[in-house]
């Protein structure tokens, strides 16, 4: 798998990530501005990454791995994780 499409990939768990935590906090009748907020910028962020995805010549990422693929990917997982985490203590 290429760096550019796991940097893009990130992205687009990032922003699920987000935008379910923001859907679990609203479901529990949190409606103040950063939470519709974080849900609109959850949703931005899925959006820009599928669309640099499905069109690599628009969608500017990196080409070697370096460190900010790295950083992107490890950053993503962290939150990914937090935020399963957060579900799952929700529900269980």
């Amino acid at each position: 798998m290429s760096p550019n499409r796991v940097y893009w990939v990130s992205f687009v768990c990032f922003g699920l990530a987000a935008a379910a935590s923001a859907g679990v906090n609203i479901a529990h009748g949190e409606t103040d501005i950063t939470t519709l907020v974080s849900a609109l910028a959850g949703a931005v962020l899925v959006a820009v990454a599928v669309v640099a995805l499905l069109t690599p010549e628009r969608g500017h990422g990196p080409t070697e791995w370096d460190p900010l693929v790295y950083l992107v990917v490890g950053s993503a997982a962290l939150y990914v994780a937090i935020n399963a985490w957060d579900l799952y203590s929700v529900v269980a």
